[in-house]
Order: C-alpha cells, then sequence, then structure tokens
C-alpha cells in the first residue's frame, strides 16, 4: 500500500483555496496600542487621522460568509471602530 499521494489526489482531499488581504480603516479612537501589546494588530498606518491594518492571507470562502462586522470581531476588532474594509487580492 502505498502512502504518497499525487498532486491531484492531494488537492481533492486538501483542497486550495484562494487568499486575499483585507484593508481596515479604523477610527482615531480605536485603542490600538492596546491591539499591538495583544497581538491582534503587529503593524499600522495612520492616513487623514485613522488608524489602517492589514490582514494577509484571508481565505476567500471565510469573507463570502461573513460580514464585514463579524470579520473585524473574528479578527479580534470591536466593530464600532470600522470606518471601511477593502479586499485586496
Amino acid at each position: 500500500m502505498s502512502y504518497f499521494l499525487n498532486t491531484y489526489e492531494l488537492d481533492e482531499v486538501f483542497p486550495m483555496t484562494e487568499t486575499v488581504s483585507l484593508r481596515y480603516t479604523l477610527d482615531e479612537e480605536c485603542p490600538i496600542d492596546e491591539y499591538m501589546d495583544e497581538g491582534i494588530v503587529h503593524d499600522y498606518e495612520i492616513h487623514g487621522g485613522n488608524y489602517v491594518v492589514r490582514f494577509n492571507g484571508v481565505d476567500e470562502t471565510l469573507i463570502e460568509s461573513m460580514n464585514p462586522d463579524d470579520l473585524a470581531e473574528f479578527f479580534g476588532i470591536e466593530s464600532e471602530f470600522v470606518i471601511a474594509v477593502e479586499v485586496i487580492e
């Protein structure tokens, strides 16, 4: 019995999923320092007084199955601070 799977069989067992990046614009009242301390956010930029954070490698299936507020909560960001979310491919 062979324990090796060729690439075709492996794709059937573990289908490849597409991933994208999400860019969140967060209100200036957002507790960004707390998010940094907790490891929720690793880096951010400031644009027009608002914080911009990015999450890479997000499964498209996750994005399709959740609304923007639920996605924010999934990543540990309180939805009340979310101004905008963009999908970046």
